[in-house]
């Protein structure tokens, strides 16, 4: 961390992996604070094919924050800093939700529950289903793939007949996009939601585990996730990961 010190003050420590640290840190020019995850392994220049890999994870992670939801942490743009992969993200000002419960001696009234559900259902039902509407790329020519019947043939976005500024798009059209962009979370537990200090809102964190169109978006050094909130399904050796999974 010593290397970053010339653009960042090092505040304090948040965790550390085999894979990657993050920090709390100021930024010395302009003076906000964010947090940054720095990856262990060193980077020789913008070629390496660890930091190929680092920018195509940011790259998925920036387009989904395009949506702006309120209960997901935001990255921002990836860098290499003296050989060191980084990626800045929201200082989330808080606890986890362990914490929070153990702090409450595991009581809380009925109207932090409902709030917590509704956050964090309102944050999965994002990446699930409505990120899309963000990411898709209506000069984009995409191919069915979830309608069988359909396989092989593709098909466009067209704006509407009534309007020509709002895009048209089939109910077959949406799930295929749907099915493209959505974003399973496969790692949701009690330590990737935060509670922020400020306002109580509930903040979902670490899409380090996440599907998207059934491939894995980075690796994690946790390969059996948190297995006490795994849901059944997912010990099968040959299950599908699904949004179900999440709820």
């Amino acid at each position: 961390m010593d290397i970053l010190l010339n653009e960042y003050e090092n505040l304090r420590e948040l965790s550390q992996s085999s894979f990657a640290r993050i920090y709390k840190v100021r930024h010395l020019d302009f003076g906000y604070i964010r947090a940054i995850r720095v990856l262990n392994a060193r980077v020789e220049n913008e070629d390496d094919m660890a930091y190929q890999t680092f920018l195509k994870e940011c790259k998925i992670l920036l387009q989904f924050g395009s949506g702006g939801h309120p209960n997901i942490i935001r990255i921002y743009q990836p860098r290499l800093l003296y050989n060191n992969a980084l990626v800045e993200m929201d200082y989330i000002d808080g606890c986890d939700l362990d914490t929070y419960l153990l702090e409450q001696n595991y009581f809380v009234p009925t109207s932090e529950i409902l709030r917590f559900a509704k956050e964090i259902g309102s944050a999965l039902a994002y990446c699930h289903v409505d990120c899309f509407e963000f990411l898709y790329d209506k000069n984009k020519e995409y191919e069915y793939v979830v309608d069988k019947s359909m396989k092989g043939q593709k098909f466009t976005i067209a704006p509407h007949p009534d309007d020509p500024k709002i895009d048209f798009i089939t109910d077959l059209q949406r799930l295929e996009l749907i099915h493209k962009y959505g974003i399973t979370h496969d790692g949701l537990h009690s330590k990737n939601i935060m509670r922020k200090k400020y306002d109580g809102s509930f903040i979902l964190l670490d899409f380090g585990m996440s599907v998207r169109d059934g491939l894995v978006m980075k690796s994690s050094s946790r390969i059996d996730k948190a297995v006490e909130y795994k849901a059944p399904e997912r010990w099968s050796e040959n299950s599908n990961i699904t949004e179900k999974s999440d709820i």
